[in-house]
């Protein structure tokens, strides 16, 4: 696994990630399987730096969901007094009460619809479109 520092954290399907790391190929990525994978790689960057500049991951993942996944990175940074590193949810869903909800409670993330009919190569362009989107948006901010 590469290092997560100063990169991006992508959580997801193998088919997804796969596709979507290499439409990601100008940053640094780091793939995950699954959200238990995703947290031990983000505490582990957390603790020794640099914290990635954005986690992305896909809501309904193995192990720990992405919700679990998030609520746990927040946790972590409150104790640790690390900054919220911006999320990004990709969800096979429309963002209802309950989603809104949920990323207002957490802070520094946004939700991307993924639409699960759409071709794996399409949804990789369509996420690799926004994750560059929030990079640049987070360069300026």
């Amino acid at each position: 696994m590469q290092q997560v520092g100063d990169g991006v954290l992508l959580v997801g399907p193998a088919e997804l990630l796969e596709a979507a790391a290499s439409r990601l190929g100008h940053l640094a990525v780091t793939p995950c399987a699954d959200g238990a994978v995703a947290f031990e790689a983000y505490a582990k960057a957390l603790r020794e730096g640099p914290a990635p500049r954005l986690v992305v991951t896909e809501l309904a993942v193995d192990r720990i969901g992405g919700a679990s996944l998030v609520r746990a990175m927040r946790a972590l940074e409150r104790a640790w007094g690390a900054r919220p590193t911006a999320t990004l949810l990709y969800a096979g869903q429309a963002a209802d009460a309950d989603l809104k909800a949920f990323i207002a409670e957490v802070g520094q993330t946004v939700h991307l619809e993924r639409p699960v009919q759409m071709p794996i190569p399409d949804q990789a362009a369509r996420l690799q479109a926004a994750v560059d989107r929030l990079l640049a948006q987070l360069k300026g901010g």
